[in-house]
């Protein structure tokens, strides 16, 4: 392997672990900016022409993610997420029915609406609900985090992955979610008991 390969096979090393772990503290760069620079270096060192960045960008997920985003947008100013809020607290009597209620919700808006934007629209909420209630926010934060991965999963677009897998196989909406919706409710389930558990 000579020094060109070496110094390229760096760049991405550090690049994945950036993103894995994502931030590098010292240096205040989140996920994105992380992302975007190690782009940067492999155009900057000509391990990667600029047509072949441009290429590699999926423009229809892009477009996806910034089309949920919008919706979810209006749904928040419509007041959408403070009803769902007014519900759950209507609805969750107990520690444990509220936490049931916030992962099946979480998951199953996060299979339709995006995980991302799910988790920040019902983080806020999340904590007024857990204050009013006088309840440790700690479990709740860590079911919505982990129930709006597992929701994503059941269809083509609950995630940025799922939608490029959709995109390039050409898997049909219906018969993606027939696979996946199945095992991410099983992995819902699987959620709640490990955190009444731990």
């Amino acid at each position: 392997m000579n020094i060109e390969n070496t110094f390229t096979l760096i760049i991405v090393i550090v690049t994945l672990a950036g993103v894995s772990l994502g931030r590098f503290p010292v240096f205040l760069m989140n996920r994105a900016t992380i992302s975007f620079i190690g782009a940067a270096a492999l155009i900057f060192t000509g391990a990667l022409s600029l047509d072949n960045a441009y290429s590699a960008i999926d423009m229809n997920t892009i477009v996806l993610i910034f089309a949920m985003m919008i919706l979810n947008a209006n749904f928040s100013l419509s007041g959408f997420f403070k009803l769902l809020a007014a519900k759950v607290i209507k609805y969750g009597k107990t520690p444990k029915i509220l936490l049931f209620i916030i992962i099946v919700l979480s998951g199953v808006l996060s299979a339709f609406f995006l995980n991302d934007t799910i988790v920040i629209m019902f983080t806020p909420l999340l904590l007024e609900i857990t204050i009013a209630l006088d309840l440790n926010p700690i479990p709740y934060l860590v079911a919505l985090a982990t129930s709006a991965n597992v929701g994503s999963a059941a269809t083509i677009i609950g995630n940025p992955q799922n939608m490029i897998i959709g995109v390039k196989s050409g898997i049909s909406f219906l018969k993606f979610m027939s696979f996946l919706a199945p095992v991410s409710l099983i992995g819902l389930l699987v959620v709640w008991l490990v955190i009444i558990i731990i």
